[in-house]
Order: structure tokens, then sequence, then C-alpha cells
């Protein structure tokens, strides 16, 4: 650790991995992307697992997680990221439910997100301070 302070860890194994790659690639803190989840898993399938995600923002500006989850919402506040996860395939009922509301199958990284808006507010803050300049 960089502070010198001391950790608590559930995993201490997969903490020194972490670790260890993190210093072996000389890899720095560049942005937080926090959210809030509602993790479900099923009864009668173990293998089906639904989460619900909110409150998703991010920040390049103050890299201690511990100082909490604000800064810029990259997705609307009023709406909620629903994942649906199983290993082989989801359950008729839950396809059929997930049609008749009208439930779109897409792909989306929350991290690439978070990413392309931070980079979008840098250039934009950047353009701005040029056009003061001149």
């Amino acid at each position: 650790m960089e502070d010198g302070g001391s950790l608590s860890v559930s995993n201490m194994q997969i903490f020194r991995e972490i670790d260890s790659f993190r210093t072996l690639y000389d890899l720095r803190p560049d942005n937080i992307v926090s959210y809030d989840r509602q993790a479900l898993s099923g009864i009668d399938d173990a293998d089906l697992r639904v989460t619900f995600d909110f409150n998703l923002r991010c920040r390049k500006d103050d890299l201690r997680i511990e100082n909490g989850p604000q800064g810029f919402y990259f997705v609307d506040p009023n709406l909620v990221i629903l994942e649906v996860k199983v290993n082989h395939s989801v359950p008729l009922w839950l396809s059929r439910l997930l049609s008749e509301l009208g439930c779109e199958k897409k792909s989306v990284s929350k991290f690439c997100t978070s990413v392309d808006l931070l980079e979008e507010l840098t250039n934009t803050e950047n353009k701005e301070l040029v056009s003061l300049v001149k």
C-alpha cells in the first residue's frame, strides 16, 4: 500500500494477486465508477442471477473510493439497468416476461460508458480553456 496504513481484506490471497498485478504494470487509478445494486438469485434455479443497478456515477477527481459515490451520472438517474446472468440459458418464463415488457437485449460496459463520458467532459473543458486563452 502506498500510504503505509493497515487494510482490512476479506481474502488476502486475492488482494496480494491484485496488488502484484498493479505493481507489475505500474497501474494507477484513473477514474471511479460507482452504483447501487440490488442482487437476486434463483431459489429453484441457482444458475439464475438478476441484478438491478441504479445511481450509476463516475468521476476522475478524488480517486479514493472510501470518499463515497459522488460524480457525474452516466445513466439517467431515473433509469435502472437490469442484468440477467445465467451460465446456460435464460429460463423460458423469464424470456417471455422480458419480451412482454419490451426489454431489449444489449451488451453494455458500465466502465467503458463512464470512460467515454469522462473523456468527452475533459475534451469539452479543454476546448473551453483554449477558447478563453485565445
